[in-house]
């Protein structure tokens, strides 16, 4: 029986019906109490004296109710209403899978990105013990903002591990015996058809369909009737890929195949497994390119592609080298978004992590052995840097979070049962407890340099550059750290320093480097880079100067900690940067080009986006691109990070990371390119020019000296300083120079300063502080646009040169936050007509490993 609209039941309002199936009717509602829209699922009338469907509803609504996943529906409320029993879920904005599979297959990139999110939505459930069932196109929502969630769990089977033979059965009433067949014909496992007893790979298998279909635009089983798509399932081979005429890649045929296994002991054996699978698929182009791709031998395909995820998710150390047997990877964390920082304790059975989980602020968390839930801390916003062995954390609190998830804030010690932070230091990036729990070792920052103090106040380090992943050695007589010679890239090397302030490099040129830890017996350190794009490996580096690749994941590898029995912790992160364009009317255009796209510059009359590529699309050394705002493709001028566009258009400034950096010039249009000397300066982290074009106010360092301003003819020649270290421009901010071209807008730890190019006093900003970022200048030269540096909603200020005061002058922000790394990037056309920036996400899932 319908419901009218403007039912009240409970504080839920009725307003329409949304949908009605098999196993329920779904009605949009307002939740008056909590001010927020719900969707709210009946079971039809006709049905609430059956008692099994009643079981299965009621099953539905305690199985959802127990997950809390981004891709998986949330349920707030249950109830009856009249006789009829109810859930409250929150109401998705959004089309059902199978309403855009009515508009035909979906390219690889959108096929490959959905089925990781079900993968993930899946793997929460199976850990749970939950089993879905009835997995099909019409339970899986898109939403707008291109998150995956998967509905109805009416057919949700709960499961344990038998005492006696480790198979799956029930441990509910059970609703479907063996010889009962419940799903939807067409994503029915083989076991599902045969009416046998099923487990969480029948949703593998249906995994595997829905993707199929995606892929061909037809379901791979279809037949005129129900009986003779059961018997397809249990006995056809699914139609080849290569001949749907699809840009179908054979890694992505192959994980396909692998789900469709009618045995599934041959079949993806964990969720995990296949968003790990589809997540390496570039990982595996090189094996892709040699399979064999008849009928006959997509068997041995999906087989080898086994062997590749295994290969993928191996590592061979210590006593794993030598039999060549790999660990278990075990995964700890199943929400979307973004982890800081994590740690584990020395003897492996807690785990502590700071992280932003569905698009809420950063919080603390913790795991305990066997590592089933995560619990969150009640302490304010902080980032979790050491455990100690006397039960002791060291926190970062009121933390700044900067490039590649590194934070900087006051340090503070906290007991791990709980208790007020006391607080120890302040502008601290890094911190690790000596074995005995008595010392720390931290890195200090400020004054354009970073600092590492064993034990505090005990300098045994500084750098113009900064200093990341600070560890101490096992016995306490080393610190291990990644060293980066430019702010914030975070290119660098591996380094070691004993208590007397002696450095040794045990590896360098890499690329990128983020997280480090020291192997138990002291001798050796793991750590995530790469040397070429931006997907970090494992390494390993000993002290005797060996160095081995250890593994290659799908995502980038930043080690966390390893415990002393071998324990290793580590995250995964997939980052993605790209870039929207908003107009004075109409919505926003995505100009992102591959996988790291960064804005740079807008023409002035808004028609020109100047950008880079920093990731893996844009080769070892970067790529600078020019683009059409209208959404042309872009144009490749060279390499190197983009600048600015010169005063005319002319020409696009970038910058060629070397030793030293180049700077280069690059047409255009048409005419040649050239390089412009920046004697002496090594190091070069942004770069502007003057209004009129004849000069370059650069921030870079040089003889190791600290970053600071210098001013250079953009004919070649000597660099000329203009500030002191510490003082600098902030990358990404390069249009900085005033109208006059006089002075340059500058950043330091204090706030912003006005810094004269031809020389003179350095006068400070009233009102703004070290997070403060400068947009563009007023073209009167009184006043300039800034915005503070992390905030979301990011607020854009006019900010008045001699007083300080500012005024609201624009709010940017997005409707989904989740992953959300912050609007940053700016660009504004001297009109404010036209606003770029970048949009840069970035998830991350923590693992660890037994070493031994």
């Amino acid at each position: 029986m319908a419901i009218a609209s403007g039912t009240s039941i409970g504080p839920y309002k009725i307003e329409h019906l949304i949908g009605a199936g098999g196993m329920g009717e779904v009605y949009s509602a307002h939740d008056s109490r909590l001010k927020r829209d719900v969707a709210i699922k009946f079971l039809p009338s006709r049905f609430a004296q059956d008692v099994q469907r009643l079981g299965r509803f009621e099953q539905e609504a305690r199985a959802v109710a127990a997950l809390n996943h981004a891709n998986i529906l949330v349920v707030h409320d249950s109830g009856t209403h009249e006789g009829m029993p109810y859930v409250v879920c929150e109401l998705v904005d959004g089309k059902t899978l199978r309403e855009v599979l009515s508009e035909g297959a979906l390219p690889q990139r959108r096929i490959i990105e959905i089925g990781k999110q079900i993968a993930q939505g899946l793997g929460a459930a199976h850990t749970r013990g939950i089993i879905h069932r009835d997995l099909k196109p019409d339970n899986i929502m898109l939403t707008r903002q291109g998150g995956v969630k998967i509905l109805d769990f009416g057919l949700a089977k709960l499961m344990q591990t038998s005492a006696t033979d480790g198979s799956v059965a029930t441990i509910a009433s059970p609703l479907s015996e063996a010889g009962q067949v419940f799903g939807t014909v067409g994503y029915m496992a083989p076991e599902q058809v045969r009416g046998e007893k099923v487990d969480h790979r029948a949703d593998l298998f249906a995994l595997g369909v829905i993707l199929y279909e995606a892929a061909a635009g037809a379901a791979p089983f279809n037949r005129a009737s129900a009986v003779e798509t059961m018997n397809a399932i249990l006995k056809d081979d699914p139609p080849e890929l290569s001949r749907a005429d699809r840009k179908i890649s054979p890694g992505l045929e192959r994980i396909i195949f692998h789900c469709l296994e009618k045995n599934p002991e041959k079949r993806f054996q964990s969720a995990s497994d296949v968003e790990f699978a589809l997540d390496g698929l570039s990982d595996t182009s090189a094996v892709a390119a040699h399979l064999p791709r008849s009928r006959r031998s997509w068997r041995l395909a999906a087989a080898l592609s086994g062997m590749v995820v295994l290969s993928a998710v191996g590592f061979f150390a210590g006593r794993r080298m030598v039999n060549g047997s790999p660990p278990d990877v075990h995964r700890l964390t199943y929400q979307r978004g973004i982890i800081n920082n994590a740690r584990i304790s020395r003897d492996g059975k807690y785990v502590v992590y700071s992280a932003r989980w569905n698009g809420e602020k950063s919080r603390l968390y913790s795991l305990q052995e066997p590592f089933l839930d995560s619990r969150p801390f009640e302490l304010p916003e902080a980032c979790v840097l050491s455990l100690s062995n006397s039960g002791q954390m060291a926190l970062l609190i009121r933390p700044n979070m900067g490039p590649h998830q590194q934070c900087k804030g006051t340090l503070a010690q906290v007991a791990f049962s709980g208790g007020a932070p006391r607080e120890i230091a302040e502008d601290v990036t890094e911190a690790d407890w000596s074995p005995d729990g008595k010392e720390l070792a931290i890195v200090h920052s400020g004054g354009g340099r970073d600092r590492i103090e064993y034990p505090i106040g005990n300098v045994l380090y500084e750098t113009g550059g900064y200093i990341s992943d600070l560890r101490v050695s096992p016995n306490g007589e080393m610190v291990g750290f990644l060293d980066h010679p430019q702010f914030p890239d975070d290119r660098g090397s591996v380094a070691v320093l004993d208590r007397k302030g002696q450095r040794r490099v045990l590896a360098d040129g890499w690329m990128t480097e983020e997280g480090l830890a020291w192997a138990p017996d002291g001798r050796s350190l793991w750590f995530g880079a790469t040397q070429s794009g931006s997907r970090r490996a494992l390494y390993r580096a000993w002290l005797s100067g060996k160095l081995q690749v250890v593994a290659r994941y799908p995502g980038s590898i930043r080690v966390q900690g390893c415990s002393q029995e071998g324990r290793l912790l580590f995250t995964i992160d997939n980052q993605f940067n790209g870039i929207r364009f908003q107009v004075p009317s109409g919505p926003d255009r995505f100009l992102g080009w591959l996988d790291w796209s960064m804005p740079h510059d807008l023409s002035p009359d808004g028609q020109n986006l100047l950008f880079d590529e920093e990731g893996d699309g844009g080769g070892p050394l970067y790529s600078t691109f020019v683009r059409k705002t209208d959404g042309s493709p872009p144009v490749r001028l060279g390499e190197g990070t983009a600048q600015q566009l010169s005063p005319g258009g002319q020409f696009a400034l970038a910058l060629v990371p070397g030793s030293p950096d180049r700077i280069a010039l690059y047409p255009v249009g048409a005419g040649m390119q050239r390089e412009i000397r920046s004697d002496p300066i090594e190091a070069i982290g942004s770069a502007s020019f003057t209004p009129d074009g004849k000069q370059l106010v650069l921030s870079g360092s040089a003889h190791g000296q600290g970053e600071k301003l210098w001013v250079l003819p953009v004919d070649g020649g000597t660099a000329k300083p203009i500030g002191p270290e510490g003082v600098s421009m902030s990358m990404g901010n390069n249009a900085v120079v005033s109208p006059d071209g006089k002075s340059v807008l500058a950043t330091s730890d204090h706030g912003l300063c006005l810094v004269p190019i031809s020389g003179g006093e350095i006068r400070a900003i009233p009102h703004t502080d070290a997070q403060t970022r400068p947009l563009r200048w007023d073209q009167n030269g009184k006043s300039f646009l800034s915005y503070q540096r992390g905030n979301l909603p990011q607020q854009i200020f006019r900010t008045d040169v001699a007083t300080g005061a500012q005024v609201l002058w624009k709010t940017v922000d997005l409707p989904d936050h989740t992953g959300l790394n912050g609007v940053a990037m700016l660009r504004v056309t001297p009109d404010g007509r036209y606003l770029a920036f970048m949009d840069s996400r970035t998830y991350s899932d923590l693992f660890y490993i037994d070493l031994n």
